[in-house]
């Protein structure tokens, strides 16, 4: 069986992979969330699914010839099994777990946008908020109406000059 991927399908593949990667891995390490839950999990099962399909893609170029066949057909059958075993688990799991506001410590006085607050970890049915590891003090900054910038703070090195208590 010949290959009937043009090869700029093959790079758009390519990167769609490495994005869909680095989105999983390291993309988790910046600082920006989403102000909702409902946009956040259309991102992450648009990039569930942009992964799984550009997997099958690489996998069909890499093993397209004709000796390889079965075993590329088996190959992608088995990948995507996974891959919707995990997606159930995934969507089943990541709207549960959100982190919500428990307080506001201190506003800005030049920004009352930007704030200081508790924020625990709610997981909805399955509680969340009890135990002591589950409470941070974060920055809290909106960038958009989508998307807030929140890293953690220690409030004993903190200039209360610039701030207000609440």
């Amino acid at each position: 069986m010949e290959q009937n991927l043009t090869p700029n399908s093959n790079k758009l593949s390519f990167w769609t992979l490495l994005y869909s990667v680095l989105g999983f891995t390291a993309f988790q390490f910046i600082p920006v969330y989403f102000t909702q839950q409902t946009p956040r999990l259309i991102y992450y099962c648009i990039l569930f699914l942009a992964f799984a399909f550009s997997s099958v893609i690489q996998l069909q170029r890499y093993f397209s010839r004709s000796a390889h066949y079965l075993i590329t057909k088996i190959l992608s059958a088995i990948f995507l099994i996974a891959v919707w075993m995990i997606a159930l688990l995934f969507v089943l799991t990541i709207p549960l777990a959100v982190w919500s506001e428990a307080g506001t410590y201190y506003v800005n006085k030049n920004d009352p946008e930007v704030k200081i607050i508790s924020r625990y970890l709610d997981l909805g049915a399955f509680g969340g908020g009890t135990e002591p590891g589950d409470y941070e003090i974060v920055w809290h900054r909106p960038v958009t109406p989508y998307f807030k910038i929140e890293m953690a703070i220690d409030t004993n090195k903190l200039d209360k000059k610039n701030w207000l208590r609440r």
